[in-house]
């Protein structure tokens, strides 16, 4: 696809891929704890002037399971 595709590519920065090579990740999962291994340190998120490192936004979504699992006794599958 091209920038008249895909509109938003031309806002990437130099060297962010417009593609992700899926076959290194076995799941949606699995991308999210490589790429926050990967860019620890690197802003993630940022909103209403507020910012989160990978790192941050990966202990967040820890304790987002935890809770889920242990306060509301979800299990997989759950819905």
């Amino acid at each position: 696809m091209n920038i008249k595709n895909k509109p938003w590519l031309k806002n990437y920065p130099k060297g962010v891929s417009s593609e992700i090579e899926f076959a290194e990740y076995s799941s949606i999962g699995d991308m999210f704890e490589k790429t926050c291994k990967r860019f620890t340190s690197k802003v993630a998120f940022t909103n209403f002037g507020v910012s989160l490192t990978f790192n941050e936004l990966h202990e967040k979504s820890l304790n987002l399971a935890s809770f889920l699992q242990n306060e509301l006794k979800l299990s997989k599958g759950s819905s």
